[in-house]
């Protein structure tokens, strides 16, 4: 007998004792009746041996008739988690065909793929096909009804579909995924889980955990600058209260980014222009609070102060690492800003906790301090021009601006300290006096000056460096 006439029941006694798809498939290729009889063996073989890795081959190349073919004959023997990864394959592809029939089959919409299918992602077919900006599939998964609040589990990061097509600057997809009912208020949660994922690969909610290092997209746009998208999520009722990311409030995350026209768009809505943000200063392990008003003063935003101030912000107030908004603008040595500061009622003698870098502590020193540590000749200038400034004011790691200034070897600074009254006997501060801290560092030209300066209490030549 030919092997071409071998009777179909010898035929699948044969190929039960081959072992790999590939022998199975040479002896299918032999003629035409073979591979009609066994191209369905082929499929339910890789389907029970292989996981269907063929499904997911057909999928993410969209072959519509191969998807067909593996659910003619073996629909009901497909385990539905072996449909989740060519799924997401499929929506990530931008293949809308190919979900549709994968759905129609019984893949389920909001399964996440396997951990072991991809390191890094849990993501579902919307997260995929949100994050590949496939818009035909989008629509396609939100029609079918999609969870638009499940978030990617992989990489910490928890990203959700809105937050996704704000980080792709997809305007788009922004209105579209909040037409098909994503919260436009809602932060990150790891909370959000599908009835489908086991119990094992759910992330419980620490109650103690910080919520603040969870974006609200709202200012995740403003922090990124999205200007667009921050229109539009105002008008879908988004709350410029909200407290979350890195900056803490929309508002201050615009303002530190120097989005002036979204900082506009946040004052016209109502936000708070005296509320705190709050971030975390990895070097002292703690969350600070900071103003919008103190944010625009460190970075010498002009533009964004004047729109505050217009608005009501409260020039005095404490807040951040650098104290008040006078405070930052010296210590970033913006002398308009000061200036800006002190016409609409800075207080030139207001002290407030500063952070000093180099001790890794907190402070309580003024403004003329800062400037005077830090060498901003200008800005010091200023101040000393203000009615009332106090330039012996005791405070700080050096106990005084003399002594700032002398610590630095700032000439400059030192002979408009003195002038003004400076007292360079001043005991107090790391060094005690301006002179030892200038001995200390090794500044003799200072120490000398200063030296004599107290013997015969003249002062100095003004050569102001």
């Amino acid at each position: 007998m030919s092997l071409s006439k071998l009777p179909n029941e010898l035929l699948d006694n044969i190929v039960l004792y081959l072992d790999t798809e590939k022998d199975i498939a040479a002896i299918a290729r032999t003629n035409c009746r073979f591979h009609a009889h066994l191209n369905s063996y082929l499929y339910s073989y890789n389907i029970q041996h292989s996981k269907a890795s063929g499904l997911l081959w057909a999928a993410e190349d969209q072959k519509l008739e191969t998807i067909h073919k593996f659910f003619a004959e073996n629909q009901k023997t497909i385990p539905t988690e072996y449909l989740t990864t060519p799924l997401c394959a499929a929506a990530s592809g931008g293949h809308a065909k190919a979900v549709a029939c994968l759905l129609d089959n019984g893949a389920s919409i909001n399964a996440r793929k396997p951990r072991e299918a991809d390191a890094g992602m849990q993501a579902t077919a919307l997260l995929s096909a949100c994050s590949a900006q496939c818009m035909g599939v989008v629509k396609v998964l939100l029609e079918r009804g999609a969870n638009t609040h499940l978030v990617d589990l992989g990489d910490g990061e928890e990203w959700s579909p809105l937050q996704i097509a704000i980080m792709k600057k997809n305007v788009e997809l922004v209105a579209l995924l909040l037409d098909h009912g994503a919260d436009v208020n809602e932060p990150v949660s790891t909370a959000n889980r599908d009835e489908s994922s086991d119990e094992d690969d759910w992330v419980d909610d620490d109650p103690e955990e910080d919520t603040t290092k969870r974006s609200i997209p709202l200012n995740l746009a403003c922090e990124e600058g999205f200007e667009e998208i921050v229109r539009i999520l105002l008008a879908k009722g988004a709350k410029t209260d909200g407290v979350s990311g890195t900056y803490g409030t929309a508002l201050q995350a615009a303002v530190d980014g120097g989005h002036e026209d979204i900082v506009k768009q946040l004052l016209d809505h109502g936000a708070d222009v005296n509320a705190e943000g709050t971030y975390y200063l990895k070097s002292v392990y703690a969350h600070h609070s900071d103003t919008p008003l103190c944010g625009a003063a460190e970075n010498g935003f002009m533009g964004i102060a004047k729109l505050l101030l217009k608005k009501g912000a409260q020039v005095n107030a404490n807040g951040g690492l650098n104290g008040n908004p006078l405070q930052a603008a010296a210590q970033g040595g913006h002398t308009e800003m000061v200036e800006l500061l002190l016409n609409h009622g800075a207080d030139v003698n207001a002290q407030a906790p500063y952070f000093d870098y180099g001790m890794y502590e907190f402070w309580q020193v003024g403004a003329l301090y800062i400037a005077s540590l830090a060498g901003h000749v200008d800005v010091v200038e200023l101040l000393l021009s203000q009615e009332g400034i106090d330039v012996n004011l005791a405070g700080g790691h050096y106990g005084n601006a003399l002594q700032a200034a002398a610590s630095r070897n700032w000439v400059g600074i030192v002979e408009l300290l003195l002038e003004k009254g400076a007292d360079v006997n001043a005991h107090g501060g790391y060094y005690e006096t301006a002179a030892k801290a200038a001995a200390e560092q090794g500044f003799d030209e200072l120490c000398k000056m200063l030296e004599s300066y107290a013997k015969m209490n003249i002062e100095p030549a003004s050569n102001h460096s």
